[in-house]
């Protein structure tokens, strides 16, 4: 089993980068075979963990960054059609500022746990949620999510 690490290196602000070296040894030292994807630009993550899937039979996919990265993650495993979703794990690696999907269902928020949790094959199942919406261009978009769909409102309310 190898596991295909999405890690976005602008998370945290940029600091996740700093972060890569201190995760790829907790991988090593717990003996988590892996592949480092990074990201280059905004909703890579989509694209690529779609084309993981399908083209490098990737089923163990890990999210490295924050919970916007988590949530590219998702679009992209859910995005795919060939490989049912239940033929997929996914992980979330804490690298990002807030980490509320992290916080929120009580995850391991520190790396070296988080890490330890997947050498362990600790999972459960998860439900997602899908918003199919008009965009701005007048487009049906459908979106997956795993924690909060907010439509701006939150935002909105906290400003």
């Amino acid at each position: 089993m190898t596991y295909h690490i999405i890690f976005n290196p602008t998370a945290n602000g940029g600091k996740a980068l700093r972060q890569q070296a201190r995760l790829e040894r907790c991988l090593t030292e717990y003996g988590v075979a892996y592949k480092l994807h990074r990201t280059t630009y905004k909703a890579h993550a989509v694209d690529l963990v779609a084309h993981l899937i399908v083209h490098e039979n990737a089923r163990f996919i890990a999210a490295a960054g924050g919970d916007g990265t988590i949530n590219e993650v998702v679009n992209g495993i859910f995005t795919q059609k060939l490989v049912p979703t239940s033929k997929i794990t996914f992980a979330a690696l804490p690298i990002g500022t807030g980490n509320d999907f992290i916080r929120t269902h009580l995850l391991a928020n520190d790396l070296r746990k988080a890490v330890n949790s997947i050498a362990a094959n600790k999972t459960v199942a998860h439900s997602v949620g899908k918003l199919t919406f008009i965009n701005h261009e007048g487009q049906k978009v459908t979106r997956f999510f795993v924690n909060v769909a907010g439509f701006a409102y939150d935002a909105y309310a906290c400003e």
